[in-house]
């Protein structure tokens, strides 16, 4: 380690988020630039709206790490419908899932290896967007959701908070509270998330990483 810290003074570092900056600063004792990933939002534009169907959305893989399941006991709290939609890696914790949702009687739909097309159309309709996820470095679906005009609902331990650290939780209770209180959010919260995520543009992210390289 201690070599590996020698040779992380002769380098540049660059991290996803300050979250991720934090660690490798913990880490290498170095201080990262931090340059947001790029996120494609064009498509996710063309979903925006103001008013939504009463449900929430969750993207992640169908595996153990994602924490899908605290969308479920989300659901089984507050009452409200959850979609969950996420690449297949774990047909195991998929099938544990629907176990838990009958279970606890959540009313929980599991869509997975949905293609883009139908991802959007649903996110079109949604109201509010739940990432359950803690530690995280970043989340892109955060920013997608909030360019289709949903309210994201974050981990306050993640990257996702510095996105949108007005509508983190530490926990399901906070989270609960959160879901049910913007499930009617204004069409001015809707249109200032949506601002918001235009910074995280392809294009803009070419011009910070450019503007890194080249003064090197």
């Amino acid at each position: 380690m201690n070599k590996f810290k020698e040779e992380a003074k002769r380098a540049i570092f660059l991290a996803n988020s300050k979250y991720s900056s934090e660690a490798v600063k913990e880490i290498y004792g170095v201080e990262p630039s931090v340059v947001y990933p790029p996120v494609d939002i064009r498509d996710f534009l063309r979903a925006y709206h103001e008013i939504g169907d009463p449900f929430f959305v969750t993207i992640g893989r169908f595996e153990p790490g994602k924490r899908l399941d605290l969308a479920v006991q989300l659901s089984a709290m507050t009452g409200i419908k959850g979609i969950i939609v996420g690449s297949m890696e774990h047909e195991g914790y998929m099938r544990k899932l629907v176990k838990m949702s009958k279970r606890l009687n959540a009313n929980v739909e599991f869509l997975p290896n949905l293609k883009r097309d139908s991802l959007i159309q649903i996110m079109s309709r949604a109201s509010v967007y739940f990432h359950p996820t803690p530690g995280e470095h970043f989340g892109i679906p955060i920013v997608e959701a909030m360019a289709s005009g949903l309210v994201p609902i974050v981990p306050k331990e993640s990257g996702g908070y510095e996105i949108v650290p007005e509508f983190s939780y530490s926990n399901l209770d906070e989270a609960s509270e959160m879901l049910k209180n913007n499930m009617n959010a204004d069409g001015s919260v809707r249109r200032e998330l949506k601002e918001r995520s235009l910074k995280f543009d392809k294009e803009i992210f070419k011009e910070k990483i450019w503007n890194i390289i080249s003064s090197i």
